[in-house]
């Protein structure tokens, strides 16, 4: 079911690394925020032309160049790009997008979680995991959770995402946009 509002922190607008973004990538970011077929682990299909159809003075180049910038390290790497699999991700969506107390919810999760495609982007939502819900994970989820949860979400959890993530192991190389500029050879 396609979403019907966005959780966007007012905090966001004393984040030192967002505000060095530019205005347009500050934009962007929100409208991917408010998707409304953003999954519950916080991934979108690149749908970079459906994007720049949203304002009359955008473009699908201009759309690529926020994107870049929303996933360089200069800035925090607020999104995952994978153009592979054609996914993006919001890098924290599960850290503060997720009431990870509500079993149902959790549920849902571990489904869409199982939809994702990218490696670089299921890295980096396993990474973004609050500390409490991996400590309960670790000590045994209650009320048969576990059972209840996507079985690939179990198996990724039991077989080494936890481990490799909270070892520090470094998620795969993700795949980002090249700058469609061109520049002329000196």
């Amino acid at each position: 079911m396609a979403r019907s509002h966005a959780r966007i922190k007012t905090a966001i607008w004393s984040d030192p690394q967002f505000l060095a973004l530019s205005s347009g990538a500050q934009r962007l970011y929100h409208l991917l925020l408010e998707q409304p077929t953003m999954t519950m682990c916080g991934v979108l299909a690149l749908t970079v032309g459906r994007w720049a159809s949203m304002a009359p003075d955008t473009t699908p180049k201009v759309i690529r160049n926020q994107l870049v910038e929303l996933a360089g390290e200069k800035h925090g790497r607020f999104v995952i790009v994978d153009e592979a699999t054609e996914e993006v991700s919001a890098r924290t969506f599960a850290k503060h997008d997720i009431n990870w107390r509500v079993p149902n919810t959790v549920v849902a999760v571990s489904k869409d979680f199982c939809a994702i495609r990218s490696e670089p982007i299921r890295h980096g939502f396993v990474q973004q995991l609050p500390d409490e819900f991996v400590e309960r994970y670790v000590e045994g989820l209650p009320d048969g959770l576990a059972e209840r949860l996507a079985k690939p979400f179990r198996l990724a959890m039991e077989e080494g995402f936890l481990t490799r993530v909270h070892a520090g192991v470094p998620p795969p190389a993700t795949t980002a946009f090249v700058s469609t500029t061109t520049s002329t050879p000196k």
